[in-house]
């Protein structure tokens, strides 16, 4: 389709100048759709990515999610950390750390594709540490990743435990369905004795290791809690999660 110019009113350009013209206008042009395909696509921009929840992903073996095989979900807490349940990085029978160069971070995993992954590079247990018999309260783990994934805003951890009557929400990729990522908003705290929260919303494979959320006044999100365990059908706690020990905080940066 040819594209009719306006009338140009002035100076009449030759052959060359109107070729040179038109060369800069499909410069122009090209670099504009570059910029609306990035954009619309859900690409990180400069500055983080545009989805306030893609520092929560997709946790487990291989590169990309597979329906139905072991996995979990993990929240990127500092450029390079991942904080998720520590038996998702533990051999629970041994109490050793899993290789971490095996396991892949896809943070806001959705519609095959994150907005940026990584390998593992080392996992950081809190002390003290018991995770062969029952887990709680110790069951969670960093792990830091192979590079930083300079694409993803990191979720900010709450600076006190939820006030009474709180709604939290929950956010993370159950095992039968990976590449989607499940939200449960107005989740009660139905249990609190630290470093243990109870929710009423319920827990299935693979949340371990997904976000407890508190909304803040100015619209955004701080990181409560990790889930890591259901209730085994307790009446009216669905979801076990745990607060970050003061050892595994240490290691963020400083504000």
């Amino acid at each position: 389709m040819r594209m009719a110019l306006p009338p140009h009113r002035g100076r009449v350009y030759a052959g060359a100048d109107m070729t040179r013209q038109t060369r800069l206008l499909l410069i122009l042009l090209s670099c504009l759709l570059a910029g609306l395909v990035h954009g619309g696509a859900g690409k990180s921009v400069a500055g983080g990515s545009p989805d306030p929840l893609a520092a929560i992903g997709w946790l487990g073996y291989g590169d990309v999610p597979k329906p139905d095989t072991a996995s979990c979900s993990g929240v990127l807490i500092a450029a390079d950390l991942v904080v998720t349940a520590a038996h998702c990085l533990v051999n629970a029978a041994t109490g050793q750390t899993r290789d971490p160069v095996a396991i892949t971070f896809a943070a806001g995993w959705a519609d095959g594709r994150a907005v940026d992954s990584a390998r593992g590079a080392e996992v950081i247990l809190p002390e003290p540490r018991i995770l062969l018999e029952g887990r709680l309260p110790y069951d969670l783990a960093l792990l830091r990743l192979a590079r930083p994934l300079a694409a993803v805003t990191p979720l900010g951890m709450a600076p006190a435990p939820a006030p009474p009557g709180a709604r939290l929400t929950t956010v993370a990729y159950p095992q039968h369905r990976p590449d989607h990522r499940e939200r449960q908003d107005g989740c009660a705290i139905a249990l609190a004795l630290p470093p243990v929260v109870g929710l009423d919303c319920r827990a299935v494979g693979g949340y371990s290791g997904g976000a407890v959320l508190i909304a803040t006044p100015g619209g955004g999100w701080q990181l409560q809690a990790i889930m890591v365990a259901n209730a085994n059908h307790n009446p009216t706690i669905g979801a076990l999660a745990l607060t970050l020990p003061a050892d595994l905080a240490a290691r963020l940066p400083a504000p």
